[in-house]
């Protein structure tokens, strides 16, 4: 059941950027008057804002360690906060969920891996898959800048059809039960590569060595012989199909 007492109002508290120096407007659309704008850390208004933003309709958790070292982007609609999704990079310290992810995917790939957690868009009457394809867009540009070329994500089973159509690959036997929500999960991965398809490609192209399914392999043979507590299932054939989106629901896990 749903704790009404969580179901907030959208906050109109004006954001103050000057506070923090890592606060950045990366997008504005000027049809919809939506941006997409990105801080670090847990120590600034946005972060405020986007706690806020997660916790409506959620009685569950808001705020988590990890927070502290994360990029969070946020969907403002004009002074409101209506969209949030949260970036943790490895080079910063501990993903969400880590121990589910392949150990050789993370030995190999240590710089350029990220996660994304708490995605979630509400309170807004614009377009939803405009304003989601908006906000993911211009997050992974923002960490292409950063370094980062692999996305590594746990979700919902029943949202995998969703992810696929983005651009996202299923790693095979990766199926867990998450800790947390208690949902039967999988794992799932992007590669800033711009021969993958998805809604991303066209940014992809300006990568230098994008890593490739090839790398992927590689990486789990060659730990694999080394290691031989190594875990990492294979990247499940997937490619893009004709999947049912599941319209009304963005948020992630």
């Amino acid at each position: 059941m749903v704790n009404s007492t969580l179901i907030l109002k959208p906050r109109r508290v004006p954001l103050v950027a000057e506070e923090s120096r890592g606060y950045q407007v990366l997008a504005k659309d000027w049809e919809t008057g939506l941006k997409v704008v990105r801080d670090f850390g847990d120590q600034n208004s946005l972060y405020e804002h986007l706690v806020d933003v997660r916790g409506r309709g959620n009685s569950g958790p808001v705020q988590f360690p990890f927070d502290a070292y994360s990029y969070h982007y946020g969907l403002l609609d004009g002074e409101l906060a209506v969209g949030t999704l949260t970036v943790t990079r490895l080079v910063d310290g501990i993903l969400d969920c880590q121990s589910i992810y392949p150990s050789c995917i993370l030995k190999s790939f240590h710089q350029e891996v990220f996660t994304t957690c708490k995605f979630r868009i509400s309170g807004t009457g614009k377009s939803s898959f405009r304003t989601l394809r908006m906000m993911l867009r211009h997050a992974w540009r923002d960490q292409i800048v950063q370094g980062s070329r692999l996305v590594l994500i746990n979700a919902d089973q029943k949202l995998v059809p969703f992810y696929k159509r983005i651009g996202f690959e299923v790693i095979q036997d990766s199926e867990f039960v998450h800790p947390l929500l208690g949902t039967a999960s999988i794992c799932l991965l992007m590669r800033a590569d711009p021969n993958s398809r998805s809604f991303f490609s066209d940014l992809f192209e300006k990568v230098e060595q994008p890593i490739t399914a090839a790398d992927i392999a590689r990486c789990h043979d060659i730990h694999q012989s080394a290691d031989d507590d190594c875990q990492s299932p294979p990247i499940a054939n997937v490619g893009i199909h004709s999947h049912p989106f599941p319209s009304r629901h963005f948020q992630g896990a």
